[in-house]
């Protein structure tokens, strides 16, 4: 496959070469040598123009002469409640104001009405959604299909994108399609920003643990004795709580509970080149009969499947268990909590996925990797280049602010060290009648969806209040693992629109099966002694056909 990214250095002066069919916008800007995001030209030498002639490219915010484009949003029930759309927002209109560019937006409710509006034929100039998995065939199709504009011959208009694709080259690869060509703009953040990738996990009461005089559990035995202790020594009626999802997900589908047993995670991933699915393989039976002792002797509340997130804080807040897997931000949720209730002591931290039964850190957790967000332009889009110089505007770090804090000085402020400070009062005098929803659908581009953009935090950290620091000390601890060692990488780029329809149409099947038998394995509903009968379905089902499938085009990535 051939690369066909245009390489575009992010210097002041470039020089390009003409090409035909770039769009019609007017290149009449000044120049600003001080950042790409500011009056920026770029150019770079032809090697495909017979005459060789060179001509200036320049770039740069606002852009000049009256564009307005018409751009497809989902919708935001809590942006709804303050304004028609993201145009009439704050940060919608400091979106428009700096990049020069009018929005006219159309919204749609889920992926149903996306492909209606798709199929209309009245396609607006950008489509911001998750393309890849709502369209039928994914964006390979979308591109076939003369809905989607490949952006590969247009990256000149994005030298945003292009440098952090120069620094990530899995941004790159994660952007193509089939045919090799650049799609869109994905939303994008380092793979090197764990704190992104592991959000959930386990958390335990710390109190309750120094009552018991024990440590941290690291193992699955430790595990067990800890839950052992709460029950029997604080009468803590479920000492371990979740929901549904976050067992099947988290406990088993990305690991948490499964390096004890010699087993990665239960989805598929990648060892020594090879592609594995965890829920397929023997040594799954061995998570799941610890699961299942765990709900046989009530450490596991038997109830999980039934409970929501209201049900799990209302448990660890009351005390009726000590520990949950959940996201970790209810590090800092449930402590408050317990202190309007007048519960002293209470202290919530972070447990580390369980280690290997040799005593490594696990292999695998929570860790999400997804790059399938982004913004597309259309087929009917007649100015492209615009278009792309748009979307390329929050790409860079200063500008994703926008998109990741909202607007200076009302919902945060960069402090002399250059950390960003949130949770500003003003954001509360300004609207004090408004939920924290609404406050951040109206100033945070992020919180409507309203378009991709590259995450800020590298270059500016957050200023940690007392809260945030317990969130993000959460995060510190479900991140030990090495789950980047297995991940199956994203392989949109090299796997074939046929073999894609197939590994869809059978994994519909297998999941829904899986998630049936592994809940009544869990619950002891069924006898593990079907195991091997579960993994027959399994096979029966196709399950060695995608591993096949996603096995070939593993190899085409690596080929690459």
């Amino acid at each position: 496959m051939k690369k066909k990214l245009i390489s575009c250095m992010l210097a002041t002066v470039m020089v390009v070469s003409c090409l035909s069919g770039c769009g019609n916008q007017t290149q009449g800007e000044e120049a600003n040598t001080s950042n790409v995001n500011e009056e920026t030209s770029a150019s770079t030498a032809s090697t495909s123009t017979a005459s060789s002639e060179v001509e200036e490219i320049k770039l740069g915010y606002p852009i000049e002469g009256d564009v307005t484009l018409t751009i497809a949003i989902p919708v935001d029930p809590s942006l709804q409640a303050r304004a028609k759309d993201i145009s009439e927002t704050a940060g919608g209109k400091l979106w428009q104001e700096k990049t020069g560019i009018n929005l006219e937006v159309v919204t749609y409710a889920d992926t149903t009405a996306l492909n209606l509006l798709i199929t209309s034929g009245e396609l607006p100039d950008i489509i911001c959604g998750h393309l890849e998995t709502a369209y039928p065939g994914g964006l390979t199709a979308a591109v076939e299909d003369g809905i989607v504009q490949p952006i590969t011959d247009y990256m000149q208009y994005a030298p945003n994108l292009q440098a952090f694709m120069d620094s990530d080259p899995t941004a790159y690869k994660d952007s193509l399609t089939g045919n090799g060509e650049i799609a869109g703009f994905l939303s994008m953040s380092s793979t090197e920003n764990k704190n992104l990738m592991c959000t959930r996990g386990m958390l335990l009461r710390k109190d309750l643990l120094d009552k018991v005089g024990m440590d941290v559990p690291k193992s699955a035995d430790d595990l067990y004795n800890v839950l052992k202790a709460f029950k029997e020594q604080l009468n803590v009626q479920y000492p371990l709580t979740t929901q549904s999802a976050f067992v099947i997900n988290d406990l088993l589908k990305e690991g948490g509970f499964t390096s004890p047993f010699n087993l990665v995670k239960g989805d598929f991933y990648v060892k020594d080149g090879k592609v594995h699915y965890g829920f397929y393989e023997n040594e799954m039976k061995d998570a799941l009969a610890f699961l299942n002792k765990l709900v046989d002797e009530e450490l596991l509340n038997p109830n999980y499947a039934s409970l929501d997130g209201n049900a799990v804080t209302s448990d660890m807040v009351n005390g009726v268990s000590a520990m949950a897997v959940h996201y970790a931000s209810r590090a800092y949720i449930w402590p408050n909590a317990a202190e309007e209730a007048n519960i002293e002591g209470y202290e919530i931290i972070g447990v580390a996925p369980l280690q290997t039964a040799d005593g490594q850190i696990a292999m695998s957790g929570q860790y999400v990797n997804s790059r399938t967000y982004g913004g597309y332009i259309t087929t009917s889009c007649e100015n492209i280049e615009a278009a792309v110089r748009f979307l390329d505007w929050g790409y860079n770090a200063e500008n994703a602010l926008l998109f990741a804090y909202g607007v200076e000085g009302i919902t945060y402020r960069i402090d002399e060290n250059g950390l960003v400070e949130t949770h500003l009062e003003e954001e509360t005098k300004l609207h004090p009648d408004w939920t924290q929803a609404e406050v951040n659908s109206y100033y945070k581009l992020a919180a409507s969806n309203s378009a991709p953009y590259m995450s800020p935090l590298a270059d500016y950290p957050e200023l940690m209040t007392e809260d945030v620091q317990r969130m993000y000390d959460a995060r510190d601890q479900y991140k030990i693992m090495t789950a980047e060692d297995y991940y199956l990488p994203k392989l949109t780029a090299f796997i074939s629109e046929e073999d894609n329809a197939e590994i869809a149409d059978l994994m519909g099947d297998i999941n829904t099966y899986r998630d049936e038998t592994v809940t009544k394995f869990i619950l002891g509903t069924e006898s593990l002694d079907n195991f091997a009968e579960y993994q027959k379905v399994l096979k029966d089902m196709g399950i060695e056909t995608v591993i096949e499938l996603y096995q070939k085009a593993l190899d085409k990535y690596y080929q690459y």
